[in-house]
């Protein structure tokens, strides 16, 4: 390796499976491995990781994530292909991995400092922060297998960021613990991040991909399909799963599984996106308007509901939302039993680009739901014209604001 690179995978396939003489003699008539990709969890990665950098590793389930971290922790060899790792390693590939059930979490900890290649001595010094940081109290000195998962965790990431390692590997750790203990966390990773390790972090939540890492890599069937900054990988992945939730459809025979709640006298049965010219769009530019437009069916008179629309991202955050009975009131009509459209427009658009879902709900005015559905529709923000920067901004809105600037010695003059 060269530089500042701390890891380098190089042609790495891996294989779970009959042993190389078992497959032969029971599956004499197999062809070759490489034409059923479904037969490999990882294909020809090439990979390489600089020190310091924080990189986010997502996909779908069984694209290949958790069993790259495995091989980069050595708890399984690639089948082919060739790793290289320069500096310690701290793997959080499982919440009990290296904990043994029968030691107090104390104990565990002179366990699991002694895998890292401490002396007791060194782990010693450490015991105070690591437990300290835990919040386990009493816990901390009774057997691990009297633990919750989350309990569990917080040994296991209290160690990991105290031990200062020079590379963590991170599964999907924060999917547990209470909240304020989760923010505590992040605050820890962000010291790590700036005493320089090198963090690869496996997840589901695309929020907590944005908040830790300065670079992501989407894997889809055990291959690198991309790899560029956070935003625009998460970008992808939604656009990835989208694309597989469609040909799910499409051998369901197109019809859409909408999950209704409410008395039903009102059934949202679609929508659709439109551009200012009133065409179908499944991309609206960035600051421009669009419309929403749902499909109703009344199963009988309902007389003037009030209609919400939410506007969500794929993992169910809630971003924005307009109704008609609040703000401006708006007197939608008697809905007479048959199929109407409703339309939404939205004058100017300022949501930052990315993948977005719509949701809606009818209300009588007397209070009672009649119906909501989420995941009407699926809708992506993109950039508009060239040199657009809006994809590398955090967040879900750009706020227009004033700027200004003095020196503080300067007096201020009523």
């Amino acid at each position: 390796m060269q530089g500042n690179t701390v890891i380098q995978l190089e042609n790495v396939w891996k294989r779970y499976g009959l042993l190389p003489a078992l497959r032969e003699k029971f599956s004499p008539r197999a062809g070759s491995p490489e034409s059923d990709p479904g037969k490999w969890a990882l294909r020809d990665i090439n990979l390489e990781v600089k020190r310091g950098e924080t990189l986010g590793l997502i996909g779908r389930n069984g694209a290949g994530k958790s069993t790259l971290l495995k091989i980069l922790a050595g708890v399984t060899p690639p089948t082919r292909g060739r790793v290289k790792v320069d500096g310690t390693i701290f793997p959080m590939i499982e919440l009990n991995a290296g904990l043994n059930m029968d030691l107090t979490g104390r104990e565990n900890i002179f366990l699991l400092g002694a895998i890292m290649g401490l002396s007791r001595q060194e782990t010693r010094l450490l015991l105070p922060a690591i437990e300290e940081f835990s919040e386990l109290g009493g816990f901390f000195h009774q057997p691990v297998r009297k633990y919750s998962s989350g309990m569990m965790a917080r040994l296991g990431f209290s160690v990991a960021v105290n031990v200062k390692a020079d590379i963590l590997l991170i599964d999907e750790v924060f999917a547990v613990g209470d909240v304020a203990f989760q923010q505590k966390c992040f605050r820890k990773m962000e010291e790590v991040i700036r005493r320089g390790s090198t963090i690869l972090f496996v997840t589901h939540s695309m929020r907590n991909v944005e908040r830790i890492c300065d670079g992501a890599l989407l894997l889809d069937r055990g291959g690198i399909a991309e790899r560029g900054n956070s935003m625009q990988i998460i970008a992808s992945y939604f656009r990835l799963s989208a694309d597989a939730a469609a040909q799910e459809l499409l051998k369901a025979g197109g019809a859409v599984p909408m999950i209704h709640t409410g008395s039903g006298e009102l059934r949202i049965t679609g929508a659709q996106i439109l551009d200012p010219h009133g065409r179908p769009a499944k991309q609206v530019p960035y600051r421009q308007p669009f419309t929403v437009r749902l499909s109703v069916r009344a199963e009988k008179a309902v007389m003037s509901p009030h209609l919400m629309v939410i506007i969500s991202t794929p993992d169910l955050i809630n971003v924005a939302a307009v109704s008609t009975g609040r703000g401006r009131l708006v007197e939608l009509p008697e809905f007479t039993p048959g199929n109407w459209f409703v339309d939404c427009t939205v004058d100017s658009c300022n949501l930052l680009p990315g993948v977005y879902m719509v949701n809606a709900s009818f209300d009588a005015k007397d209070g009672p739901k009649i119906e909501t559905v989420r995941h009407v529709k699926q809708f992506q923000i993109v950039p508009e014209g060239a040199n657009q920067q809006e994809n590398n901004m955090p967040g879900f809105f750009w706020l227009n604001c004033e700027w200004a600037c003095r020196n503080r010695s300067e007096q201020i003059v009523a």
